[in-house]
């Protein structure tokens, strides 16, 4: 990773799937981890499980907010006001925001511990209150995926690994997809199909089950089921 994009005194690692298991585990913890398919009350959870949510105009741009204290702990986190416009594609995009913001709260509390850490990237730091932000830029919250070749800093990338895991966890979402898979008469595993129109049918359905924007749920057929238009039409 460029320096540039690496201010803290150590960076932390997490795989993909690890951040998955984490999501899950955190949302049992919580008891916010849906039952059924259904969508996941991601600013309950938050509120229950980490601190309370601000609705504030951060300025053009910002979407969100996790302000932290020196020992690590969750002073809040604050979402941009201007999300809230009743549109549907908004309250989505609130959705993602709200769970980018919960992933920075799983993965990277300790970052504050560390007295060498001098703050993200041009993040505003409040000197009176002793308190550091990690503030997340419209750019830099994006659903993205093991191809990504978007120079994310490290833990923006993190957290955007989250919207996927918090918003769509593992267990519901395979459980949802399922009723799209068929079982292969010959390996006896869930296969998908390639056709790439079905496919995104399937996402927009389960973007209105689960309340998400599709590209959400795009990510996760594909990291569930990768296309394999060769085999299909072989």
């Amino acid at each position: 990773m460029d320096v540039a994009f690496n201010p803290w005194a150590k960076q932390i690692y997490y795989s993909k799937k690890e951040i998955d298991l984490m999501c899950v585990q955190e949302l049992k913890k919580a008891d916010c981890l849906p039952q059924e398919i259904e969508p996941v009350r991601i600013d309950r959870f938050i509120e229950k499980h980490y601190t309370g949510i601000r609705y504030d105009d951060l300025g053009e741009g910002v979407l969100g907010c996790t302000s932290f204290l020196p020992t690590g702990r969750i002073e809040a986190v604050i979402i941009s006001s201007r999300l809230d416009d009743n549109r549907v594609p908004s309250e989505r995009r609130l959705r993602a925001t709200l769970a980018h913001e919960a992933g920075h709260c799983m993965l990277h509390a300790s970052l504050f511990l560390q007295p060498s850490s001098l703050g993200l990237w041009g993040a505003p730091r409040d000197r009176k209150n002793k308190k550091k932000q990690i503030v997340c830029r419209q750019e830099s919250i994006a659903v993205v995926d093991e191809g990504c070749r978007r120079k994310y800093q490290w833990q923006e990338y993190q957290a955007n690994c989250a919207i996927g895991g918090f918003l769509l966890p593992q267990l519901i979402f395979k459980e949802a997809i399922g009723r799209y898979s068929r079982i292969s008469p010959i390996t006896k595993i869930p296969r998908l199909t390639s056709d790439p129109n079905v496919r995104e049918k399937i996402a927009r359905d389960l973007s209105d089950v689960f309340e998400v924007n599709p590209i959400v749920v795009r990510i996760r057929i594909q990291e569930t089921f990768p296309s394999d238009e060769g085999q299909e039409t072989f």
